[in-house]
Formats: structure tokens, C-alpha cells, sequence
């Protein structure tokens, strides 16, 4: 968010002010340039701390440090870089006050401010693009890769769904696109996306998948290392957004005596058929889809 127009803003400034400075007087002299030369180079170091520590988390430097003192080893600090954002726009803040001090360089101001607030407005997110959304409202032949937001969640096609399979609140899963659609939509989701919950529940949700990391050895140490996202994971079959339709049959590796007794799971909402849908004794209750909706919709019921 910051690369287009803060850091660009910040330089082009620093350098106006640095250069200005030394031809007219002393750097020292401007208590202003000074203090902005020092907020400069404090918040920079910072952001660098935090830059290193998340790439140490990725790299695995910091295991020998989490060993030493064992509380540590509950933490990560993959995003550590996060925490640079609240600082680049403290900087962009004291660059802009000290611009207020010269009428002919004031004019940046406003631009500067536009152009981020703009920016910001028309970032264009994978499946939650508001410009891109209002436009395809207006005009219908827009085409782009990007999902909006109304192809994401598509309520027209997952009311369909519910209205034609009578569903009543049992408790569903999601395979092969993100759970939180069928939230949205008022389903029942033992999948999900959490950022915390109890250790207990992590560990009860790995046995309904099991099968699946058994197989699959990027989702094994992906949820071993960090359970928040809660997903039914194919190794066949992305759970990214996606115009692609008409998928392949797909084998689902579940404990479905998890799925049954632990969950009392009723229903399954895919992207694909499944190929062993007989062998898991599911029956399947239908296919949905619509011109205009990014899914092909197949959806499978415990018998």
C-alpha cells in the first residue's frame, strides 16, 4: 500500500529538504530539517529491524533463540514487517508538516495526500475489488481476471442451493474455495478462518483431515504450523479464487466417523465431483451453476 505513493513522496522530499538545506544555510541550523533527518533515520532502522526479523522467521534463524527461552516458541514472527505500516505513515506525517514550512513546494501537500487516499480506493484486492465491482455493475462486458466481490460471495447461486436442497441450518463444509462464502451465505461451517481459537478444537479438526496431510505434505506442515485456517485441504484442488469451472472428479481423503460423530456433519459444497463418493456413502444431491457466477457448485450429502 505504501510502495506507489508514500515511500516515493518521502524520498523525493527528503531529498528536496537535505539538498535546499545545503545550499542556503547550515544543517544544523534548521531545527525542523534536523529533527526530521532523525525521526528519518530512527523509524528507518526500525522498519529494517522489523524487515530482518520476519525474514529470520522465514528463514528459520530464530529457532535456536525460541529453544533457549521456550515461551517463544508459541510466537511467530513471519509478519513481523506488519508493524512497518503504522510508521511509514508517521513519516509520510512529519514529511508533510515540514513541507507546510515552504509556499512553493505546498502544493505537493494535497497531492500527495490524493494520491495515497486514492490509491487506497482503487487497490485492487483479488476478490474484493470496489472499483472494479461498481463498474461491472454499469457495464456488464467489463472482463478481468479478478474476482469481485459479488462473483465471490454470490448469494444468488448459494440461495438456489439452499432453497432446492431444503437446507435447515445442518452443519457443512467447503472444498476447494474458502469457507467463508458459505458463512456469508448463512451456512452452518465447520470449516473457517480463525486467528484464534482453542488448541483442542485444532487438534479434533486435524483428525477429520487426516487422511488428506497424510498425502499432502505442504497442507501437513502448513496446519501443523499454524491451524487458523481451518480448511477440508485436496491436494487436486485450490481453494484460491478462481474463474476456472468444469474441474476435474477429485478424490475426497476425509474421516468421515469424524465427520458424522464428532461434527454431525450432513453436507458437502464443492467445486468438483468427487470420484469416491460411493466409497465415503455420499449421495449426491445436485450441480449448480448460472451464467454469470465463477462456480460449478456440486454438492453431496451423508446418506
Amino acid at each position: 500500500m505504501q510502495a506507489l505513493v508514500i515511500i516515493p513522496s518521502i524520498v523525493i522530499s527528503l531529498f528536496i529538504f537535505l539538498s535546499k538545506r545545503n545550499k542556503e544555510k547550515s544543517f544544523n541550523t534548521d531545527e525542523g530539517c534536523k529533527a526530521l533527518f532523525e525521526i528519518s533515520t530512527l523509524i528507518g532502522v526500525v522498519i529494517l529491524s522489523f524487515c530482518f526479523i520476519s525474514a529470520a522467521e522465514d528463514a528459520n534463524w530464530l529457532e535456536p533463540i525460541k529453544n533457549l527461552i521456550p515461551p517463544l516458541k508459541g510466537f511467530s514472527f513471519q509478519r513481523a514487517f506488519v508493524l512497518n505500516r503504522p510508521l511509514w505513515f508517521i513519516l509520510f506525517t512529519a514529511v508533510l508538516l515540514y513541507l507546510s514550512k515552504y509556499r512553493r513546494l505546498i502544493f505537493l501537500i494535497p497531492l500527495f495526500i490524493i494520491g495515497q487516499a486514492g490509491y487506497s480506493m482503487m487497490y485492487t484486492g483479488p476478490y474484493n475489488d470496489s472499483s472494479l465491482t461498481y463498474a461491472r455493475k454499469i457495464m456488464k462486458s467489463i472482463k478481468d481476471s479478478n474476482v469481485t466481490w459479488n462473483e465471490f460471495y454470490d448469494e444468488d447461486l448459494f440461495l438456489q442451493i439452499k432453497d432446492d436442497i431444503d437446507y435447515q441450518g445442518e452443519p457443512v463444509v467447503a472444498v476447494g474455495f474458502h469457507p467463508f462464502v458459505l458463512t456469508y451465505n448463512h451456512f452452518n461451517t465447520i470449516d473457517a478462518y480463525l486467528s484464534y481459537y482453542p488448541a483442542e478444537d485444532a487438534i479434533k479438526f486435524r483428525k477429520l483431515i487426516a487422511p488428506e496431510l497424510d498425502v499432502n505434505e505442504h497442507a501437513k506442515k502448513y496446519y501443523d504450523s499454524w491451524p487458523g485456517r481451518r480448511y477440508i485441504y485436496n491436494k487436486g484442488l485450490s481453494y484460491e479464487p478462481t474463474r476456472n469451472k468444469g474441474v476435474h472428479p477429485i478424490e475426497l481423503r476425509i474421516d468421515m466417523n469424524v465427520f458424522i460423530n464428532d461434527y454431525s456433519g450432513k453436507y458437502f459444497i464443492s467445486r468438483a465431483p468427487f470420484s469416491n463418493a460411493d466409497i465415503l456413502d455420499l449421495e449426491l444431491c445436485g450441480h449448480w451453476s448460472h451464467n454469470l457466477s465463477i462456480y460449478d457448485m456440486y454438492v453431496y450429502k451423508v446418506k
